[in-house]
């Protein structure tokens, strides 16, 4: 059977030996210039999972509804807001001003709800609250609401504050990466940047 020619046979010894030289220059060089720069902690790993995984909160909410436009509905808005200023509970609050057709049965809790449910500026509103405050009055289609966040919890198949060590390997490794190919680009770009050019007579 034929045999496959060794590299030694095909490049010579002394070729060979610039090619190993030069690669072993090279690694010199981007350990100094590029990895030398790449620090990655736990902090980063963390912070990777986190973006990697988007917002996975689910929120428990409630609602008041005020549909309508003009004075009437800025009026009920107003007296809805002015009774949770004084104190009263958001749910009998919402039992009283709401009108959702369902706050006589839910009193407006909406229980938990998740990303990409509800409409886009009620979404961005409660999204937006920490658990016990209430928002501003929010326009929608469906008329002006006031929301409130009772709890959130995370739905996260990663907890990503406490990783396990092959879960952190794989984050850390997937920043180490990302900062050294920055890391490179922008050494490549000073290089460039240095380099002249001759122009021979």
């Amino acid at each position: 059977a034929a045999r496959e020619p060794t590299a030694i046979a095909t490049y010579g010894e002394e070729e060979l030996k610039s090619f190993v030289l030069k690669d072993m220059l090279k690694q010199q060089v981007l350990q100094r210039e590029v990895n030398a720069f790449v620090h990655v902690d736990d902090k980063d790993a963390a912070a990777a999972c986190k973006s990697g995984q988007g917002d996975s909160r689910e929120l428990h909410v409630g609602h008041i509804l005020i549909r309508g436009e003009g004075p009437e509905a800025e009026q009920k808005l107003e007296e809805a807001r002015r009774a949770l200023q004084g104190g009263i509970d958001f749910l009998e609050a919402a039992q009283k001003f709401s009108e959702d057709p369902s706050a006589a049965q839910n009193k407006g809790d909406l229980g938990f709800i998740g990303r990409g449910q509800f409409v886009k500026r009620f979404e961005e509103a409660a999204f937006a609250l920490q658990p016990g405050q209430v928002s501003e009055p929010v326009k929608t289609q469906f008329g002006w609401h006031l929301i409130k966040v009772f709890e959130q919890r995370s739905t996260a198949a990663v907890d990503c504050d406490k990783m396990d060590d092959v879960a952190r390997n794989r984050y850390t490794d997937e920043v180490y990466q990302r900062q050294r190919a920055e890391r490179l680009k922008t050494y490549l770009a000073k290089l460039r940047g240095e380099a002249t050019i001759r122009v021979l007579d």
